[in-house]
């Protein structure tokens, strides 16, 4: 039988497959089995897709890898997510997988497994999505009497695929491991993202040294604040740059991720001197790589914080108009020596709360951002506003090796900091120790294994 449409697959699925699982030896267990739910922990294996065809019976975790194997054939944008209360296992709450999947900028939560919730539900976005399926299964677990600080206790986690055959010990734990937590997205980054190319005189003993960073202030912004916060993502990148770098790697949600035809944009430093002060800059750019107002999903819109990365002054006035008529975030902005003599980049930094400004931006100093971040280099950083005024100092270092895209640390770090409410001061003081860290070694990837 040929499944064309997710409606399609449901009828299928429907009429086909009973809920049960199957256990070792290849014994079958159905619903209202003597033993069903006492037995399953020890003696359940996760079905493949086709053994769930084969066998015509399979649990929540079994029907969502069969839909995975559907979905991802047809190259839709899924995601998987499991529920449960974070106790030791053998408590009495039942556990759901499920799984969401995108049409035309809506999200659908594709169900079989929950007999009361059988269907395909639209949603706006996925944060509404996660939030009804959450609190039907709240619904459920009151039904087994659930105390409410073990409902305090209810996580949720995006997975990814795991292996075929596995038991259910070792697919909780693949979930618990790897799983990322889904929370509600209050740090969000719009950027560009590239490849950075950096070339580096008379380093190693050689004239020149070429090396190539995935990169582009947006990277550089987010894989710092993902080591703390789970973080937004608005960017986009051509079929050559390593989409999997963004997927489940870091605390990264990628709604706002987009894939185009052709090539990633490429960034092009010279560094002429050995403090990294003085360089040139080229870029090579798609344009099909531009970021409009369009590409912002509407789910980011409710974050607390939003930063526009270093763009084109035309570029960041049409995304930071947007966000000041359609979002209460606190939104911030940084620039580059290319553009900061553009009089727009001026207007753009008065309409936003935060601005970073370089220390060699002397026309940015009086801008009306209510909050100004002063990147001092090795100095470090200093905060004013109407209510402080601080320098979160750094440790000099001895060892530089690459200072490309410290500045952006900086802010990605200080956002998702301040997304979780710490203060200004803890915020900033971290953001320079992490900026520092970066700058002893190429891009940004190696802080992963540091912090």
């Amino acid at each position: 039988m040929e499944i064309n449409t997710p409606q399609e697959l449901l009828n299928f699925m429907d009429k086909n497959i009973n809920y049960g699982y199957l256990g070792k030896n290849k014994k079958i267990y159905h619903f209202g089995d003597i033993n069903f739910d006492e037995e399953w922990y020890e003696e359940y294996i996760l079905s493949s897709a086709s053994d769930l065809l084969n066998n015509k019976v399979g649990n929540c975790w079994d029907q969502v890898e069969f839909e995975r194997d559907w979905f991802e054939k047809r190259n839709y944008e899924i995601k998987t997510f499991y529920i449960m209360v974070d106790l030791p296992y053998n408590n009495p709450y039942p556990t759901h997988s499920y799984l969401a999947y995108k049409d035309n900028d809506k999200w659908y939560y594709f169900e079989n497994s929950d007999f009361d919730n059988r269907g395909i539900h639209e949603f706006n976005n996925i944060d509404e999505l996660v939030n009804f399926q959450k609190e039907k299964h709240i619904e459920l677990l009151k039904k087994y009497n659930i105390k409410d600080e073990e409902l305090d206790k209810l996580i949720i986690k995006e997975f990814t695929k795991p292996k075929e055959n596995i038991n259910a010990k070792e697919y909780i734990e693949h979930i618990m491991n790897t799983g990322i937590e889904y929370k509600k997205i209050d740090a969000v980054i719009i950027g560009n993202t590239a490849y950075d190319i950096n070339t580096f005189l008379n380093r190693d003993g050689e004239e020149k040294k070429v090396i190539a960073n995935k990169g582009g202030a947006c990277l550089y912004s987010l894989i710092p604040a993902s080591i703390f916060n789970r973080v937004g993502v608005v960017t986009k990148i051509g079929t050559d740059f390593e989409k999997e770098l963004f997927d489940n790697n870091y605390n990264i949600d990628t709604t706002g991720l987009k894939v185009i035809d052709g090539p990633s944009n490429k960034f092009i430093h010279t560094y002429l001197s050995e403090d990294g002060q003085q360089r040139t800059f080229k870029d090579e750019t798609n344009p099909e790589c531009l970021l409009t107002k369009e590409d912002i999903p509407d789910e980011y819109l409710s974050a607390k914080y939003i930063h526009v990365c270093t763009n084109t002054p035309d570029t960041q006035l049409e995304l930071v108009k947007y966000l000041k008529e359609n979002s209460e975030a606190i939104i911030s902005i940084d620039t580059h020596e290319e553009y900061v003599n553009d009089p727009k980049v001026l207007e753009v930094f008065n309409l936003v709360d935060i601005a970073f400004i370089d220390k060699e931006f002397k026309n940015l100093y009086d801008c009306k951002a209510k909050i100004k971040i002063f990147k001092q280099g090795k100095s470090g950083c200093h905060f004013v506003s109407d209510e402080k005024d601080f320098i979160a100092s750094t440790v000099l270092c001895d060892n530089v090796i690459d200072k490309t895209g410290a500045g952006d640390c900086v802010t990605g770090v200080f956002l998702a900091l301040k997304a979780l409410n710490k203060s200004d001061e803890e915020s900033l003081q971290k953001a320079v120790e992490v900026a520092t860290e970066s700058i002893k070694d190429y891009g940004m990837e190696h802080l992963l294994k540091k912090f």
